[in-house]
């Protein structure tokens, strides 16, 4: 009876209710709006089993695309403020408070950022036709060709998109934006000669730039991707100001009790610092980061005032 009183008290303390006491009782859905395959999707699936095994309880991946993880986003703000129900976000979110007029939620206010998870560079890649070999080649090249040069990207408004849009902003040069309905379309097409560059995840690229189809120019990153570590971040090429790194990271919708985002905090942190999770992270160019909830609640906030302007002064819209 005393211990049961004590146990009622230490959950009063924390504000818990005594039904999260046990946390988790059932099984944990995981939401991402991309399909199978995507860096995000890989980087779930990675994490979702060992995070399964740290909490006792079935860990559950849905893919959920479509309008840019927007819908994944709603319905997990929508849910119960549980901790059963989670999104796997990522530069997706930010970019999309400035790029649609309308949303019906608030990516800030309605979520509770958990952990931010890791982050992984974009390869800057041109077809091997184009006379380039470093940033300050293609600006140049692009300066004395104005609207003649072109990039892929897998649609409006999309990480790739606004990457091109950011160097074109920094090094004042106008790239032509190709949109397509796939990154493997506009990848398709790159090797085809049809567009001149893109921006590309290093897994997709790397094997391209192996064989000789498509040559590197520089990575996204703040530091060199280790798999191409070769390649100059766009920050030793002259563009002291780019940083356009992808990242993913788990939210929960707002109300969320705070003990349980610690808890779910505290176990990824911890899965993070596994070497064979470090060592697949590795493989796919992903940085593995953690820090606590209110660290990632800062960088979600730069990511959103930093992509707002490369949106509005490159007028994307979605199509």
């Amino acid at each position: 009876m005393r211990r049961a009183l004590i146990g009622f008290l230490a959950l009063a303390a924390i504000g818990l209710p005594a039904a999260h006491a046990q946390y988790p009782v059932k099984p944990i859905r995981i939401l991402l709006g991309f399909t199978s395959g995507s860096l995000l999707d890989l980087t779930t699936r990675l994490v979702a089993p060992r995070l399964a095994d740290a909490l006792g309880q079935q860990v559950i991946v849905e893919n959920k695309p479509g309008a840019s993880s927007n819908i994944a986003t709603e319905q997990v703000i929508r849910a119960p403020a549980d901790g059963y129900t989670l999104l796997m976000g990522g530069v997706v979110n930010p970019i999309n408070t400035t790029l649609y007029a309308s949303l019906p939620f608030d990516f800030i206010r309605d979520t509770a950022p958990i952990v931010l998870i890791g982050t992984a560079p974009s390869l800057l890649v041109v077809h091997p036709s184009v006379p380039v070999h470093s940033v300050r080649d293609l600006i140049d090249y692009a300066k004395k060709r104005p609207g003649e040069v072109t990039f892929g990207s897998s649609g409006n408004g999309t990480a790739p998109h606004l990457a091109g849009e950011m160097l074109n902003l920094m090094a004042g040069i106008k790239l032509v934006h190709v949109p397509y309905k796939s990154s493997p379309q506009a990848m398709t097409d790159l090797l085809a000669g049809r567009v001149h560059a893109t921006f590309s995840p290093p897994s997709t690229a790397l094997p391209h730039l192996k064989a000789g189809t498509l040559r590197g120019i520089a990575s996204t990153g703040a530091r060199r991707a280790s798999a191409a570590a070769d390649l100059p971040t766009m920050i030793e090429a002259g563009l002291p100001d780019y940083a356009g790194e992808v990242w993913m990271g788990l939210f929960a919708p707002a109300a969320t009790p705070r003990a349980v985002i610690e808890r779910i905090n505290r176990e990824v942190v911890q899965i993070l610092a596994m070497p064979e999770l470090r060592a697949q992270f590795a493989a796919q160019a992903i940085d593995p980061l953690g820090g606590s909830p209110e660290s990632f609640a800062d960088y979600v906030k730069a990511e959103t005032a930093k992509w707002a302007q490369v949106v509005r002064a490159s007028g994307a819209k979605v199509d």
